[in-house]
């Protein structure tokens, strides 16, 4: 996944032409508008990264950081703008049908939201359970009282919902 992703606010950015690729058009939102600082892009069922041969019907999670604290009406209004323009700009071979957004910021609050266009049944809340809280370890029937702690996360997006809150809104 390229949650990691770092667009550097001096390279340089053609923003004559708007892609026709999810992926490199949430780089170019980035480069252009300078709001977000990093993105990642994957699916509820499968994890995988987002890959030049990616269909945009399997894009279910997209994760944006942005640079400052955000209520939840910003938060809703930076999501709807950034839906309006994934719908206006892209082809329809690249739109995704079925979208969830996470939005990270400097506050203690992470936002998911469901894309308004939405076909299909995609839950956000599925999106947001699914493999993100470390699993509890189960103690065996034979050592109790083993000190060795459970093993890490495997979600590289696991510590945001061991650190904060995350709030469900509609946009």
């Amino acid at each position: 996944m390229a949650h990691n992703h770092r667009t550097t606010r001096g390279a340089p950015c053609d923003h004559r032409t708007i892609p026709d690729s999810i992926s490199s058009f949430i780089q170019w939102h980035i480069c252009t508008y300078g709001l977000f600082r990093g993105y990642g892009v994957s699916s509820c069922e499968d994890k995988s990264a987002l890959r030049t041969d990616t269909k945009a019907e399997s894009i279910t999670k997209l994760y944006l950081d942005v640079d400052k604290a955000l209520n939840k009406d910003q938060a809703r209004e930076i999501l709807k703008d950034l839906d309006a323009m994934i719908e206006t700009n892209l082809p329809s071979s690249q739109k995704p049908t079925n979208l969830a957004y996470h939005l990270a910021n400097n506050s203690s609050v992470e936002f998911w939201a469901k894309s308004r266009k939405v076909k299909g049944e995609l839950g956000v809340e599925e999106c947001v359970a699914r493999n993100t809280r470390p699993d509890s370890r189960v103690p065996g029937d034979e050592n109790d009282e083993d000190p060795t702690p459970p093993a890490s996360p495997r979600s590289d997006v696991a510590h945001l919902y061991q650190e904060k809150e995350v709030e469900v809104i509609h946009i």
